[in-house]
């Protein structure tokens, strides 16, 4: 059975830690994606997801536009 991301109701987050002193936190506002699940041979199963980069959010402008053309 493959199931669709439901991107209204999903979220990809993200935390780096920054110069030893804090942590960036994070998400992408833009995502997709497909889980498939093979209950017959979990092995076969599989996640395939994709984060739109230009649509990152750290709440810090400066930082979220380095990126962005």
């Amino acid at each position: 059975m493959v199931w669709e991301i439901d991107a209204a109701h999903s979220s990809a987050g993200f935390s780096v830690r920054h110069m030893l002193i804090s942590t960036v936190k994070g998400q992408f506002s833009v995502v997709r994606g497909k889980l498939h699940i093979d209950e017959a041979n979990p092995a076969n199963s599989w996640v395939e997801a994709e984060a739109d980069a230009a649509s990152v959010n750290t709440h810090e402008p400066n930082r979220d536009n380095i990126c962005v053309p």
